[in-house]
């Protein structure tokens, strides 16, 4: 009897270490779990799947954008240039959402569809390549209306407009509707674009939570999330306009980005920035202490609308 339980006890461990090479073995497809694996936990995601590639998408943009020039499917900036001189325009503009509180995280997902890149090519001066300037632009209207900056198509060095969605879609800017270079404000017309419009409120107070979603240097759909902290009389183009600060953070690129409340409704538009440096001596500045962020008020935009 003591022979037979020492043998169980040898034929046991030699069988569960044969188990244990069989888990790792190479010979076990890497695409198919081993039969004893355990299912991963119903909770975890991929976020690989979230993930933008930012150079894919560039040379996407770049590509499809002289594509369409290529075909004459754009229209010439100098064409564009010239229609900013539009007063307003006539748009069905999207509800008010209801006034319940979103996370970020709900804000981001309902609001990132209607963003758009803008891609403005032009040929370099100090080489004989194309290369693409871009900036941000949101979706107002269901027929194709879409807000950015004054200052982003009035771009004499550019050659043409175009947009991309965020499933990748590059699409040329037909028009401009209506524009104001003191309020930095332009609003164009893309054909073709089947994304949901993004609600209009005329004012956010001061203290209140806004989350901004724009492209900062080709870092594309970016969240930042601050507070709106003032606003103030700005003197531009000889009148005076308002703009809406905010603490939430952007950079170039980031220009007619979307300002969002906590209800998902655009109370703003990126617009400047200010720096501000302890150290001003000679033309050289020196130890920069804020970055101040200046966004259009959405009353801005709504001017520029007949409804």
């Amino acid at each position: 009897m003591k022979n037979l339980f020492w043998l169980s006890v040898i034929v046991f461990v030699s069988v569960g270490c044969s188990m244990d090479r069989a888990t790792v073995s190479p010979s076990v497809p890497q695409n198919r779990a081993a039969p004893c694996a355990a299912a991963p936990p119903a909770h975890v995601e991929d976020d690989s799947a979230a993930a933008i590639d930012d150079r894919r998408q560039m040379d996407r943009l770049l590509k499809e954008s002289l594509r369409l020039r290529d075909a004459g499917q754009t229209v010439k900036m100098a064409a564009l240039i010239e229609q900013l001189k539009s007063g307003r325009c006539k748009l069905a503009l999207a509800p008010a959402p209801p006034k319940s509180v979103l996370t970020g995280e709900t804000v981001y997902e309902r609001a990132k569809g209607s963003v758009l890149v803008v891609g403005s090519p032009f040929k370099c001066e100090k080489c004989s390549k194309m290369h693409l300037g871009t900036a941000t632009a949101f979706v107002i209207s269901a027929g194709g209306a879409c807000v950015t900056n004054y200052h982003v198509v009035d771009e004499p060095k550019k050659e043409t407009l175009t947009v991309m969605t965020l499933d990748g879609r590059v699409l040329p800017v037909r028009a401009v509707l209506a524009a104001s270079k003191p309020d930095d404000v332009a609003i164009v017309q893309v054909d073709g674009l089947a994304v949901r419009p993004l609600p209009l409120a005329a004012m956010a107070p001061v203290g209140s939570r806004v989350r901004v979603i724009s492209h900062p240097e080709n870092r594309f759909y970016t969240l930042t999330e601050g507070v709106v902290s003032r606003y103030s009389t700005f003197h531009r183009a000889g009148a005076e306009v308002p703009m809406m600060s905010i603490t939430a953070d952007y950079a170039r690129g980031s220009s007619g980005g979307p300002v969002l409340d906590d209800f998902g409704a655009v109370v703003g538009l990126v617009s400047t920035t200010h720096s501000i440096y302890y150290d001003e001596k000679d033309g050289k500045q020196g130890n920069l202490q804020m970055v101040v962020k200046q966004c259009v008020p959405a009353a801005s935009v709504l001017k520029l609308v007949q409804p």
